[in-house]
């Protein structure tokens, strides 16, 4: 009988662990915290993101907090930690704790373009008992709420427009097209399944910093 290989689940939650404590303790005044809704389907990398608008809800919600690293008042570079979760009807309820690195194009001061890529972790959840082959050649039964961890990669494209005119922006409204691609899912049969999400969100710097120099 093949073995099948588990995703390196340790790993990948000390990488998470470890990029948000590095977000926690950054500079207060350069992390941006936000809360996102998403729809969410199967489909497509890309090709498929129309298929978004045209199925039922599959609701999502996700929190994220961004640390700006380095960049121009045109061209910036951020990282940005994601934990949310998602309901899929027919599909799968899960977990996502992800982290991105970010590239941001701005027309003028505020109105903005951005892509980034995904690499993170998933811990999915089924409504429905999963049959599974044992070493005895017979099947057996497990629960689907039990879950089962995954990796988790992707890419988005998003922009993000102000919520106000001063001069000094802190809120942000964010559209956000999101391909997440989750693996491994069966074995070598579907070893990837791809899941194309639509985001809008708000988000805002908190605990700024004044300086009293």
């Amino acid at each position: 009988m093949k073995t099948i290989l588990k995703p390196p689940v340790k790993p990948f939650l000390m990488v998470m662990a470890c990029m948000l404590l590095a977000v926690l303790a950054a500079n207060a005044r350069d992390v941006r915290y936000g809360i996102h809704f998403s729809n969410n389907v199967v489909s497509l990398p890309l090709t498929g993101y129309s298929r978004i608008f045209d199925t039922r809800l599959h609701p999502g919600l996700d929190f994220t907090a961004a640390i700006h690293l380095k960049g121009s008042s045109k061209h910036q570079l951020q990282a940005e930690f994601d934990a949310g979760i998602y309901y899929h009807r027919f599909f799968q309820t899960g977990l996502r704790l992800h982290g991105s690195l970010d590239y941001r194009y701005y027309f003028n001061n505020s109105v903005s373009l951005d892509a980034g890529l995904i690499l993170g972790y998933l811990h999915s959840f089924t409504w429905y008992d999963i049959s599974r082959l044992n070493d005895e050649g017979q099947y057996e039964k497990i629960p689907g709420i039990n879950g089962r961890p995954q990796v988790l990669g992707g890419l988005k494209l998003g922009a993000s427009v102000p919520l106000g005119a001063s001069e000094e922006i802190n809120y942000l409204l964010h559209l956000q097209f999101r391909t997440y691609l989750q693996a491994p899912f069966a074995g070598e049969y579907i070893p990837i399944i791809p899941t194309n999400s639509f985001m809008i969100g708000i988000s805002k710097v908190i605990n700024c910093k004044i300086d009293e120099s």
